[in-house]
């Protein structure tokens, strides 16, 4: 193992992939809170005008959770490499091993769902964008196919983006010090959330509302991603730097007080700003407001899981096995569900139509443990079937 000599750096090169399986654990409860998000509409608790109706439409604050999670476990490499002096993975090594983690479980899971009925696409063309995943630039498609694939679409082009930005940091930092990297790669991340904020308060101006299709780019959510990217830097740095260890073992040595934040900007962003219902809209303001409120749930849940270290009851909690299982096959479940609670060519999902309920009348607890068993089940489908036979084939 090769050394590193300067002041206050230890002598282990970081690879920055070294497992977390409370990250894991933590998605898995993000694509629950999804399922629950979107059984909560069908069964019209979401509608309500009071506090629990106000609670359960915001739960697609998972996604935020999803972009972090990203954020950290892609660019966590990255910065490895970069502190370190190692080259980084090419470019076009990066891009195929995550096209082949998104397209094919995707793929799968859209045409099924589009022959039973379950998703809806606008013609030929609708077809063909929701396929490439392109839809979310293309005005009223924005949500047709697989309703949540909109995040898929931002995903991708946080795939394109985030090999090209590394490179621009290794020629920004290749005479630094090792730390004075990480110092330099944080502020980029400070940079990323002033390119979310500025190009959202930009779209305002250009607009008057919030009736664009700019809230699904990378651009919009690059605050999000960059959560997960300080968190990257941060573990790495810990690992370089007795300072930097000290450091992050002094701010998460309660976890549950960053729980409680998280919960806490939750509850004042759902019930407090005013937010439209269901698939309303809400003013510019308020939008812009409810960003705010998901990045500090985002920053809440996504740092202690990742930073904390596994001795406290938290870490243990999400690395519990079942909870890295339903990680695992998250993607899976955040791609099938939907068959469960939706088909827009009858208004009636499977559920409703095989126990008679009514859409906005349909009881929530089995309704959204019934979809989430059998988003589970497919999902695991997916994942042995599908997606890591073909991850395992192209390593």
């Amino acid at each position: 193992m090769t050394t590193l000599t300067a002041p206050g750096v230890t002598v282990a090169r970081p690879s920055g992939s070294e497992r977390v399986p409370a990250a894991d654990g933590l998605r898995g409860l993000a694509a629950l809170g999804i399922v629950l998000h979107h059984a909560a509409f069908v069964a019209g608790v979401s509608l309500r005008p009071d506090h629990w109706g106000a609670l359960f439409s915001r739960l697609d604050v998972g996604v935020p959770v999803f972009f972090g999670l990203s954020g950290f476990l892609l660019f966590r490499p990255m910065v490895a490499r970069l502190a370190t002096d190692q080259p980084q993975q090419g470019w076009w090594r990066f891009w195929r091993r995550r096209l082949l983690r998104i397209f094919p479980g995707y793929w799968v899971a859209f045409l099924v769902q589009l022959a039973v009925g379950a998703v809806a696409v606008l013609g030929v063309r609708g077809f063909l964008l929701s396929a490439s995943l392109t839809h979310v630039y293309a005005g009223p498609r924005a949500l047709s196919g697989i309703t949540q694939s909109w995040s898929l679409a931002t995903e991708l082009a946080f795939y394109l983006v985030l090999p090209l930005y590394a490179a621009l940091m290794v020629r920004l930092t290749r005479r630094r010090h090792p730390l004075q990297r990480i110092l330099v790669l944080l502020a980029g991340c400070v940079v990323w959330c002033a390119v979310s904020v500025l190009s959202r308060a930009g779209a305002l101006a250009l607009n008057g509302r919030w009736q664009t299709n700019w809230r699904y780019t990378v651009f919009a959510n690059a605050d999000f991603f960059a959560v997960g990217m300080a968190c990257a830097c941060l573990a790495v740095g810990a690992q370089l730097s007795a300072d930097l260890e000290r450091l992050r073992a002094t701010w998460f040595a309660r976890p549950w007080l960053w729980y409680l934040g998280a919960a806490a900007a939750y509850y004042l962003t759902a019930t407090q700003l005013g937010l439209g219902r269901g698939l309303a809209d809400s003013d510019a303001q308020a939008e812009l407001a409810r960003q705010m409120g998901y990045l500090l749930v985002a920053v809440g849940t996504v740092a202690p899981a990742c930073l904390a270290g596994p001795a406290h009851a938290s870490s243990r909690a999400l690395s519990w096995r079942p909870m890295v299982f339903l990680g695992t096959v998250s993607y899976g479940v955040y791609l099938w569900h939907q068959v469960f609670l939706s088909a827009p060519s009858s208004r009636r999902g499977l559920l409703l139509a095989v126990f008679d309920w009514q859409l906005f009348h349909a009881p929530l607890v089995p309704m959204f443990l019934l979809a989430a068993a059998g988003g589970v089940l497919l999902g695991s489908l997916s994942w042995y079937l599908i997606e890591k036979p073909i991850l395992d084939r192209f390593r």
